[in-house]
Parts: C-alpha cells; sequence; structure tokens
C-alpha cells in the first residue's frame, strides 16, 4: 500500500512531504537534523544499525528542506558470500551490528520532540512483547498526527495485539492498519478487533496471511458493524464458508434495509410528482405572464466553495472485501449447510442486487461450484439491470467457461493490494 498522500511535484521520493504553513527552512532543517542525530546516538547505544531506508528519507528531506513524514524499516541486504567480516576497532562510529530495531527509533523521535511523523512501514523485523509496549507508549501520547500503521512479517502475538490496540484505538487520526504476516490466530484476532471499535477513523484493516480460522468471523462482524471500517483484506486465511458468511452477515442485512429506503424514498417522489402534475396545471397557466424585454444581465460564474467533508458513517457499509485464498469449498468439516457455497453465493447475489456501498469482492482461489457462480451471474445482471454502480468480482477460473466469461463481462477483476515485492505468500502455505 502507498503511504500518504505525496505533494505535487514529489513523486517518487521516499519519506518526504509538504512544508508545513509556519515553518521556515531554517526550522526544518533544525528539526530534521536533530531527529537524525537522536537517531545515530539512540543506534549506537543500542548496538543496532540504522534502517537503510531511514537513513535515507531523513537525507532526502534534509537536501530537499522538507519534512519526513514517512518511515519504512526493514533488514538490511544480506552480505555477498565472499565478503569480509567487519572487525570492529576503537575508532568505528557506527555500529558494527547488522540488526535493525524499532526501540531506536521511537527512542529517537521522542528524544527528538519530532512530530510530524505520519505514516510508520516496519517489514520482516520482530516485534517483541517489550517492543509492543514501547511502541504502545508512544503511540498513547497523541502528539503524533499518526494516519498509517504497518506491522508487516514482525512475530506479533495475541499479547502484543492486546497491548498495541489499547493504544491504537486511542489515536484520532490512525484510518490505515497493516498487519500482515503475523500468526494472530483466533486470539490475536479477537484482541484487535475488540479494542479497534472505538476507533471512528479506521477506514482500512488488512490482515493478510495470518492464520485467521472461521471462528474468528463473529469478531470481524462485530467490528465491520460498529467502526467505520470501509475496506478488508483477508487473503490466505482460513475462514472457509462459515467464517465469510458470519462477515457478510451484517452487510446482507443493511443492503436490505437500503433497499427497502430507496423503495420508500421512490413511492413517495412519485406520488409527490403525480400531485403536482394533476392540480398545479391550471395554476401555471394562470401564473403565466408575458416577458418585459429588458437588457440582460451578465451572469458571472460562481466559484464552488469547498465544503468539509462528511465524517465516515458507522456502520456495515463495506466497500472493499477480500477473502482469497480462504479454503472455501463443499467439503468444509464445520459447515452446517447442504451446498455450502451455493447457500454463500446466495446471500452475495442478495448484496449484489441491493447494495450501493460494495465495489469490490475477491473471491479468488477458492473453489466455487458452478451452481454457486450462477448465483452470482444472476446478481451481477440484476445489479446491471437496475443500474446499481458497477462491481469488481474476482472469482476462480476452474469453473464452466461460459460462467467464467459472464462473470468477467459484468465485473471486472478485483485489483490485489500491492505488498512489497517478493512477499507474495508465506513460507510453506498451501493452497486449499
Amino acid at each position: 500500500m502507498a503511504g500518504g498522500k505525496k505533494g505535487k511535484g514529489k513523486k517518487g521520493k521516499k519519506g518526504k512531504g509538504r512544508k508545513k504553513k509556519g515553518l521556515t527552512n531554517e526550522d526544518i532543517f533544525e528539526l530534521v537534523t536533530r531527529l537524525f542525530g537522536c537517531y545515530t546516538l539512540a543506534c549506537r547505544k543500542d548496538e543496532s544499525s540504522m534502517g537503510k531506508d531511514v537513513k535515507f528519507s531523513m537525507r532526502s528531506a534534509l537536501e530537499g528542506e522538507e519534512l519526513v513524514t514517512k518511515l519504512v524499516l526493514q533488514p538490511l541486504p544480506p552480505l555477498p558470500p565472499n565478503s569480509e567480516p567487519i572487525v570492529p576497532t576503537m575508532s568505528d562510529k557506527q555500529p558494527t551490528s547488522r540488526v535493525v530495531c524499532l526501540d531506536p527509533l521511537i527512542a529517537a523521535i521522542r528524544a527528538s520532540f519530532y512530530k510530524h511523523i505520519k505514516d510508520i512501514h516496519v517489514w520482516d523485523i520482530p516485534i517483541k512483547i517489550e517492543t509492543a509496549a514501547n511502541l504502545g507508549l508512544f503511540l498513547e501520547r497523541k502528539v503524533y498526527p499518526l494516519r498509517c500503521l504497518e506491522l508487516s512479517d514482525c512475530d506479533l502475538t495475541p499479547d502484543s495485539m492486546g497491548r498495541l490496540g489499547r493504544a491504537i484505538n486511542q489515536l484520532p487520526t490512525l484510518s490505515h492498519i497493516i498487519f500482515d504476516y503475523n500468526s494472530l490466530g483466533y486470539d490475536g484476532c479477537k484482541e484487535l478487533c475488540s479494542n479497534l471499535v472505538p476507533c471512528s477513523t479506521l477506514s482500512y484493516l488488512s490482515l493478510c496471511y495470518c492464520d485467521i480460522p472461521y471462528t474468528a468471523g463473529t469478531s470481524l462482524a462485530s467490528l465491520i458493524c460498529r467502526s467505520t471500517l470501509n475496506s478488508l483484506y483477508l487473503n490466505g486465511n482460513c475462514l472457509e464458508v462459515e467464517g465469510l458468511l458470519e462477515i457478510i452477515e451484517p452487510l446482507v442485512q443493511q443492503s436490505e434495509r437500503d433497499f427497502a429506503i430507496r423503495e420508500e424514498k421512490a413511492a413517495k417522489a412519485l406520488s409527490e410528482i403525480e400531485d403536482v402534475t394533476t392540480d398545479g396545471e391550471i395554476d401555471t397557466l394562470k401564473s403565466k405572464k408575458p416577458k418585459k424585454k429588458g437588457k440582460k444581465k451578465k451572469k458571472g460564474k460562481k466559484k464552488k466553495r469547498k465544503g468539509k467533508k462528511a465524517p465516515p458513517q458507522v456502520g456495515a457499509w463495506l466497500s472493499t472485501l477480500q477473502v482469497a485464498d480462504n479454503g472455501i469449498d463443499d467439503y468444509s468439516p464445520h459447515t452446517t449447510v447442504v451446498q455450502p457455497t451455493q447457500f454463500l453465493c446466495k446471500q452475495l447475489r442478495i448484496l449484489f442486487e441491493n447494495s450501493e456501498f460494495i465495489k469490490e469482492l475477491d473471491l479468488d482461489d477458492n473453489n466455487l461450484s458452478n451452481l454457486a457462480c450462477c448465483e452470482l451471474l444472476a446478481g451481477l445482471s440484476k445489479r446491471k439491470e437496475d443500474k446499481l454502480p458497477p462491481i469488481k468480482l474476482s472469482v476462480t477460473h476452474r469453473i464452466q467457461s461460459e460462467l467464467f466469461s459472464g462473470i468477467r463481462k459484468l465485473a471486472t477483476g478485483a485489483k490485489r493490494r500491492k505488498g512489497r515485492k517478493g512477499k507474495k505468500g508465506k513460507k510453506g502455505k498451501k493452497k486449499k
């Protein structure tokens, strides 16, 4: 996922943002220099190495006299096989260890009083419970306008999730959370969802390849109903039919309520039009008077006022749902219905026919039956007939070619969220 929005004309530059109003170039240079110096000292004290991307972002910001708003922390690339080992000497200023840690970066931000970080991305760096507690204390200060937090493949545990969740729900600006490739399981997912409910700004949550079982569907459904969540990514888990049914149940119920409201409004508008046309014909004829000829006033273009964006709605109005590679088939031992995938797709058909909010659904790499895909095709046809917004839908290619081509005609394929290079799936993960 791309981090925050970048300023105009600054494409391709990592971690740099616009100049903040009220800060001169000298102020910005002093702030970033202090942050860089504190980070260097913290790494030396911790006997760890500086992150390559963090160092590059700070140096680029100093050259461009801009604030650092995005930080990406990941391990250093491996040394060549024939390279000689580094021998520490008394004159070494840089730490000889090649281990990159999160604690020195947190310490540097706090020590330098740097309050302009908006996006933090941590990849492939183990986070122990002590580091999670340190990060939680850092977030609880509420002085950082953080909008995106990514901790991917960081060995997070359910205990870590509980500590981070309690800190995250206190952030008034956080909208994007990415915790991919962590073995959260049922306990970790439940801890996170229960703590995210008070978060009124959350719009994007990604928990791909986190070993989430079907029993966590209830917790995820509760989060959808009681938060402002708009996009949910759950690829590569074990939700199966039972878990997905739990997740889409509030979406289906909300779509039926929305459809009933639209029908009521349409009927009311139609009755008002009929009353106006029958009772107002004579009045309109009497009110017609000859227009006086005169000079026409030149009408200037009115400037459109930019209104404030409406706050996100709390409720089951999910627009993006990705559940690829989740073991959704007719052979699950946990299901209690006959022909599970067909029953699931009947519920999705109701969602397609009634919801104006759903825009993207990814069911790829799941073994759906031909009868199930017929339900999806019928729902898409009805959606097009009722002139509802188009939807992006991805299904497995292991169905009849006519069904597959029909679905592709009515719904283009869903776009997978792009991760970093070389991180397509968990090692050892077998597709069901």
